[in-house]
C-alpha cells in the first residue's frame, strides 16, 4: 500500500512571496517515510531557493511530527 500527499502552499504579503512545495512519500508495508520540501522565497532584495530531501525510516506518528515541522518551517 503506497499513498501519496502533495501539498502546496502559497503564502502572500505586502512584501514578499512564499512557495512551498511538498510531497510525501508513505510506505506502509516497510514504515518509510520520505520527504521533499521546496521553499521558494521572493524579497525585494532577493530569491532563494531551498530544497531540502529527507529519507530514513520513521514511525507512523513521524508523520505527523514530519508535517508539523514542515508547517511551521513555511509559516516562520
Amino acid at each position: 500500500m503506497q499513498i501519496y500527499l502533495s501539498v502546496l502552499f502559497e503564502l502572500h504579503t505586502d512584501q514578499q512571496q512564499i512557495y512551498a512545495s511538498v510531497l510525501f512519500e508513505l510506505h506502509t508495508d516497510q514504515q518509510q517515510i520520505y520527504a521533499s520540501v521546496l521553499f521558494e522565497l521572493h524579497t525585494d532584495q532577493q530569491q532563494l531557493d531551498t530544497i531540502i530531501s529527507r529519507q530514513g525510516n520513521f514511525h507512523k506518528h513521524k508523520y505527523l511530527e514530519t508535517a508539523s515541522l514542515v508547517m511551521h518551517l513555511v509559516l516562520r
